[in-house]
């Protein structure tokens, strides 16, 4: 299996992996441990700090982490994202790097309250999330998914 990951993490830096995706599987811990489990695992709430701390530790290059997360997907789907640039969509994630996150599945959005990474101390915590311009999230706090009340311009000034 560490070879498998070193494969993998080798394949990325070196651009042979054009994408890294999620099938977050928001299943109960009661789901996975029964006698037909669901597969895969909860990870789309940690996944991208996951990963950024992955940089941090020299283990993935930041530019091919983001290709893989963002430009060659938007690109692949034709959209106007996964790049900052007049005309695209303003979806970002902003983090905060001052303090270290410890993983704790326990606080979870999604239904799923269990993690293969439950204790990961990691550097990148989800500080605000952005789409088209509008703030769902920011500080712990989630605005309305369908009518955000916060608009970039308003957060920054």
């Amino acid at each position: 299996m560490r070879r498998d990951n070193e494969a993998i993490i080798n394949a990325i830096n070196v651009g042979k992996i054009d994408f890294i995706a999620s099938d977050h599987a928001p299943h109960s811990l009661e789901e996975k441990l029964s006698e037909n489990p669901p597969p895969g695992y909860p990870s789309i709430e940690v996944m991208y700090s996951i990963f950024l701390d992955s940089c941090f530790k020299g283990i993935i290059k930041l530019n091919k982490l983001i290709d893989c997360l963002c430009v060659y997907p938007a690109r692949y789907l034709g959209i106007k994202k996964g790049i900052i640039r007049e005309g695209y969509y303003a979806d970002l994630v902003i983090f905060n790097f001052e303090n270290d996150m410890v993983i704790d599945s326990s606080k979870f959005i999604s239904k799923s309250k269990f993690s293969p990474f439950d204790g990961w101390k990691i550097k990148a915590k989800i500080e605000t999330t952005i789409r088209r311009g509008k703030i769902l999230f920011n500080n712990g706090e989630f605005y309305n998914l369908n009518y955000p009340s916060k608009n970039i311009i308003e957060l920054i000034n």
